[in-house]
C-alpha cells in the first residue's frame, strides 16, 4: 500500500485539530510560505470552519490570506503586544448586530471563523513586550469562552498559528500550543520539481525517457526541504546546462546536499565517490571487521 502523501497527512492533521477545537499551534519551519499555504488549502476546502486565514508579522502587520475581504475590515499593525490583543478579542471576525430581549439594548456579535498565523513570533518575545504577550496569551488560550459558540449559534473560532524556524518561544507558550510538524516534500512533490527544471534545460524533455535518472535524482533529494530541494536543482542546472540529463547530475546534487546539510547539523559526510575502497578510512578496526563480517548478509 503507498504511503499517504506527506502534504496530504498534515492537511489532514491540521483539520481534525481544528474541528477538535484546539486553540492554539505551533509549526517550526524554515518553510513559511509552504505552511501557510497549506493552511489556505485547509480552508479552502473546510467550508465554514474557517472562513478566513489572516497573517502578521512586525513589517506588514496584518494581511488577509484567504477570506471576504469585503466582510471584515484591517486591524491595525499595532504594537507586538497588540497583536495578541486583537487575536484574543477576535478583532479580525466580521460582526452583525444582535438585539437582546427587553430593555437590553443592541450590540455587536462577532461571526466567522479564523485563523491568524503569526510568523516568527519569537520576535515579539523580547525583554520589552514578552512578559505581557505571555500573559496575554496564556490567559486567552484558557479562557473558557474563547473559540466557543456565539449567542447567536455561530461558532466564533480564532486560533493563533505561530510559525518560527528555531526560535526561542517562552515555555509557559510553548505549553499551550499543539505543535504540528511540517513533513519534507514526497517524492512526487520532488520529482515535480525536476520535471520543471529539466523542461528549461531541455524543450523535448519527456519524464518517460529519463526515468531512471528522474528516479535516482528525486530519492537522492528526499529529506531536504522543498526550497532547497529546488535551489540544489536549479543550481545543478545551471552549472551542467546540457550534462544537466546526464549520470552526472546525481554527483552533483549529492554535493549539494552535502553543502546543505553542513549548514544544518555538525555531520560530515563524505560522498561514497570519494571512498575506492574501505582501507581508505582511517582506524575503526572493529567496525570495519563488523561491516565485511555483515557483508554477506
Amino acid at each position: 500500500k503507498k504511503p499517504m502523501d506527506p502534504s496530504l497527512k498534515f492537511k489532514k492533521d491540521l483539520a481534525s485539530l481544528i474541528s477538535a477545537g484546539v486553540q492554539a499551534l505551533m509549526i517550526d519551519t524554515p518553510e513559511v510560505r509552504r505552511a501557510e499555504q497549506l493552511i489556505i488549502e485547509v480552508a479552502k476546502s473546510a467550508g465554514r470552519t474557517i472562513e478566513y486565514v489572516w497573517a502578521w508579522d512586525v513589517i506588514g502587520g496584518f494581511q488577509l490570506l484567504y477570506g471576504d475581504k469585503d466582510q471584515v475590515g484591517t486591524p491595525g499593525s499595532g504594537n507586538y503586544t497588540d497583536v495578541y490583543l486583537q487575536v484574543a478579542q477576535h478583532t479580525m471576525l466580521p460582526s452583525k448586530p444582535l438585539k437582546g430581549p427587553g430593555p437590553i439594548p443592541q450590540r455587536m456579535v462577532r461571526k466567522g471563523n479564523a485563523v491568524v498565523i503569526i510568523r516568527n513570533p519569537h520576535l515579539t518575545f523580547n525583554a520589552e513586550h514578552g512578559p505581557r504577550i505571555c500573559q496575554i496569551l496564556q490567559s486567552t488560550v484558557q479562557n473558557e469562552a474563547f473559540n466557543s459558540v456565539a449567542e447567536d449559534g455561530d461558532h466564533d473560532v480564532c486560533i493563533p498559528i505561530l510559525i518560527s524556524n528555531g526560535g526561542t518561544i517562552p515555555p509557559a507558550i510553548k505549553d499551550l500550543c499543539v505543535e504540528l510538524p511540517l513533513p519534507f516534500p514526497s517524492l512526487d512533490h520532488i520529482l515535480a520539481d525536476f520535471d520543471y527544471i529539466a523542461k528549461t534545460t531541455k524543450t523535448d524533455y519527456t519524464p518517460e525517457a529519463y526515468a531512471g535518472l528522474r528516479t535516482s535524482a528525486g530519492k537522492l533529494l528526499q529529506g531536504l526541504p522543498a526550497t532547497q530541494v529546488s535551489l540544489a536543482l536549479s543550481k545543478a542546472a545551471v552549472r551542467l546546462e546540457s550534462s544537466f540529463l546526464t549520470e552526472t547530475l546525481l554527483g552533483e546534487l549529492e554535493l549539494a546536499k552535502v553543502d546543505l546539510l553542513k549548514q544544518a547539523t555538525a555531520i560530515e559526510y563524505v560522498p561514497k565517490s570519494k571512498i575506492r575502497e574501505l582501507g581508505d578510512v582511517g582506524g575503526f578496526k572493529e567496525l570495519k571487521d563488523w561491516i565485511l563480517a555483515r557483508k554477506l548478509c
